[in-house]
């Protein structure tokens, strides 16, 4: 990230575009799921309300396959964020 987006980052977050980031690490497990139900309902959840969220690991995975990292997953953002990803 530059100098700017980081600026912008913190401008967003400062006039409540951003309410907060999450981040969502780890791996799914036969004990829980392979799938990562959870996790997809979660990460819905916070983008929801208006919560940046970023993933690391085998969740990241999770949200390539169930479309949270399509640009078309902008609509279900909240109206803060969405106004921050389609800048």
């Amino acid at each position: 990230m530059s100098d700017k987006e980081i600026r912008n980052s913190y401008e967003d977050s400062a006039n409540g575009n951003i309410r907060g980031i999450a981040t969502i690490v780890g791996c799914t497990t036969a004990r829980y799921g392979q799938g990562g139900s959870n996790i997809f309902k979660i990460t819905k959840g916070l983008i929801k309300n208006s919560i940046l969220v970023l993933s690391g690991g085998c969740t990241s995975a999770v949200m390539q396959y169930t479309g949270r990292t399509n640009p078309e997953a902008v609509n279900e953002c909240g109206e803060g964020l969405k106004a921050v990803c389609k800048q």
